[in-house]
């Protein structure tokens, strides 16, 4: 009989022996609880990921009643024109884009005259809405309207000294306060960007509750 043979015969005799049998057994057992339990802690964590993510979710939903969210979407509406509105006019006051005028300057007078007129209306009828609802709005969100109005009020301001009205031209100002006007202008449309941004975020946090 060889040595094959002869570790064959052995090996079957440990395997069919109950003792080693048992053994086997305990291995096994012991593998599958490490499995189950390895499986158990994955799915805990997991679990504890999506109730964590609901808990965010829920910590960013705002509920109100349909009534105050039919006030809040008309006051936005309104806000939201008006604001395009005063943006558009005052912009127009120091275009940054290739502005074609007539070159009489009576004629360039009168259309700055005009372009002054619509921007001081927009203007007051932003002022008037912002601070009607001002009760209503969100303060983080009222404090962003309330910037582009000041932003706006200054160019009006400087409007009126640049000698626009007087000859048609910038003239009566400096260069870096030149330099910052049509930094102001640059700046209204940024944040105005960011306020439809942060308003669309907001509102789609909303949550209508069911009567």
């Amino acid at each position: 009989m060889s040595f094959t043979d002869l570790l064959k015969i052995i090996i079957l005799f440990i395997v069919t022996s109950s003792s080693f049998g048992g053994i086997i057994f305990a291995v096994i057992k012991f593998c599958s609880n490490a499995i189950a339990e390895r499986l158990s802690k994955k799915y805990d964590l997991k679990l504890q990921k999506e109730i964590e993510r609901y808990k965010e979710s829920l910590d960013k939903t705002n509920y109100v009643s349909k009534v105050k969210f039919d006030l809040e979407i008309r006051i936005y509406k309104e806000l939201c024109a008006s604001l395009f509105n005063v943006k558009e006019s005052v912009l127009l006051l120091f275009p940054i884009t290739i502005d074609f005028m007539p070159e009489d300057i009576d004629k360039q007078k009168e259309i700055w005259l005009g372009r002054y007129n619509t921007a001081v209306k927009d203007y007051n009828q932003y002022c008037e809405l912002l601070s009607s609802n001002a009760f209503f709005i969100p303060e983080e969100i009222y404090t962003d309207f309330e910037e582009i109005h000041k932003l706006c009020k200054t160019q009006l301001t400087f409007f009126n000294i640049s000698g626009k009205l007087q000859t048609g031209k910038i003239n009566h100002i400096s260069i870096d306060d030149e330099k910052n006007i049509y930094n102001r202008n640059e700046e209204i449309d940024k944040k105005k960007n960011e306020l439809i941004c942060k308003l669309r975020e907001y509102l789609n946090n909303l949550e209508v509750l069911e009567k």
